[in-house]
């Protein structure tokens, strides 16, 4: 795949991606990323968390949670991304404040 890139790059004369192995790895990460998105997506789906937002390697979903709840969601959602992408992947729950400072994970409506 590396010498398919450093050929592409020679005849596009692209000048700004000088480093073939890099594209490679960015493009195998986006694959393992999509894998993980999906898996996370299609759990959710089946175990009835709502998801408000697709993200380049994540979900966002609503919903309040405890503190366990969370953990429990994170291992679940690690768990389906290993099998799906056979890979090993690492998911983190973040809790990202929306623009009026209410946490993704409540729901929030704007009037």
């Amino acid at each position: 795949m590396v010498e398919m890139m450093e050929e592409f790059h020679a005849r596009t004369a692209r000048t700004k991606h000088k480093k073939p192995e890099l594209t490679v790895k960015s493009y195998v990460l986006q694959s393992i990323e999509a894998c993980s998105r999906e898996a996370k997506l299609a759990w959710c789906w089946r175990n009835g968390v709502r998801v408000t937002s697709l993200q380049h390697d994540g979900v966002f979903v609503t919903g309040t949670r405890t503190d366990a709840q969370w953990r429990t969601l994170e291992r679940a959602l690690t768990a389906a991304s290993r099998l799906a992408c056979k890979y090993r992947t690492e998911v983190e729950v973040k809790h990202v404040p929306a623009w009026t400072g209410v946490r993704i994970g409540d729901e929030l409506t704007v009037s």
